[in-house]
Formats: C-alpha cells, structure tokens, sequence
C-alpha cells in the first residue's frame, strides 16, 4: 500500500501488508523508457527514475500517478 514515511523528510513509500517469498513478483514499475542520452539531458528530475534494464533503459515513473510501482524505495536500515 501506498503511504507517508515515518522517516524524517520522507515523501510517500510502497509498504508491504503481508510477507513475501523470495523471488516472488511485486508488481511492474511502469513509465517513460528513456534512452541514456534523454536520461542525461532531461530536466535533472531523476526522482521517479529507475535504472539497471541496460545502457539505454531508464523508465521514467513521475507521470505514472496510478502505478503503485513508482513509490518503491530502498531500505538499507534494517532496523526500520
């Protein structure tokens, strides 16, 4: 589900409701496919922005207000 972080100056994050099996499909990170070259030259807003499908597949979410994929984010605290 999609809510506000606890985590000072945190926006919105997708937070799991129930546990999941390694390996198991979360759901698709959907929006704009850019190219390296749009990716360096775009208006610097990499927020929304995912990488690592190759040199030349960036997928852009920030107009993709109805994919809850874009709201995923890293948690390297594991105390959180």
């Amino acid at each position: 589900e999609v809510r506000k972080s606890q985590i000072e100056g945190a926006g919105d994050g997708l937070f799991v409701t129930r546990d999941f099996q390694e390996g198991e499909y979360l759901g698709e990170y959907r929006g704009e496919v850019l190219t390296l070259m749009q990716r360096l030259t775009n208006d610097g807003n990499t927020d929304y922005v995912m990488g690592g499908f190759g040199l030349n597949a960036f997928v852009d979410a920030r107009h993709a207000l109805n994919s809850a994929g874009r709201y995923v984010n890293d948690n390297f605290d594991r105390s959180k």
